[in-house]
């Protein structure tokens, strides 16, 4: 059956010769022992076993063969199309990665422009609270330069060489003068507004957008 489905033997009606009965052809087929043999050897070595005549073998052989033949190529039929199919389904899966390729990629783009946008707001919110807390502290540094400047003019006037000969009035006035000088000594220098605007600065929460 090998040999036949590959085309090593063909099927015909060429009878071999009998090698024990040389003069008998081989035109039976014992089933049994799946050897061609004569009718002689049939009686002599094959009785009882399913003995075909040769026409009858050829013709099974044949439908088998036949069998064989259709069943081969409705299996390369089915494969072809499930090949088809297969580069169908390649296809279908191609298009709806691409389309998710390009969802994530539109998703992507609407993101970065929501957190660049968010990063503007930011950086004009913290530019924002320096200029606030720069204005604070220039507020704060110019009062005290603004005590410094009284304290030297204050100074520059109680310190006079001629303290001893100021009249009454003006004794009175220089009295007056050294007081207000001793009182702005005495007053506490505000050593904690500063550090209050530097904490306010570090404490103070941004304002994120989602």
């Amino acid at each position: 059956m090998d040999d036949v489905i590959e085309g090593k033997v063909s099927i015909g009606h060429l009878f071999e010769k009998c090698s024990i009965h040389i003069q008998e052809n081989k035109d039976m087929f014992c089933e049994d022992c799946k050897v061609h043999v004569c009718h002689k050897c049939v009686l002599v070595d094959h009785q009882n076993h399913k003995i075909k005549n040769q026409v009858n073998f050829e013709q099974g052989l044949r439908g088998k063969v036949t069998d064989l033949a259709q069943r081969c190529a409705d299996k390369k039929a089915e494969l072809e199309k499930n090949i088809q199919n297969i580069e169908i389904q390649r296809h279908e899966v191609h298009t709806a990665v691409q389309t998710l390729l390009d969802d994530v990629r539109k998703a992507y783009s609407i993101k970065a422009n929501q957190l660049d946008e968010n990063l503007r707001n930011l950086i004009e919110q913290l530019n924002g609270l320096k200029h606030s807390f720069d204005d604070d502290l220039n507020v704060l540094k110019s009062k005290d330069r603004q005590r410094i400047k009284s304290i030297c003019s204050s100074i520059t006037l109680v310190d006079n060489d001629r303290l001893g000969h100021l009249e009454t009035d003006t004794l009175s006035a220089h009295i007056l003068l050294c007081e207000e000088l001793d009182a702005m000594l005495k007053g506490v220098t505000d050593h904690t507004s500063a550090e209050a605007i530097k904490k306010k600065a570090k404490g103070k929460k941004v304002q994120t957008s989602r």
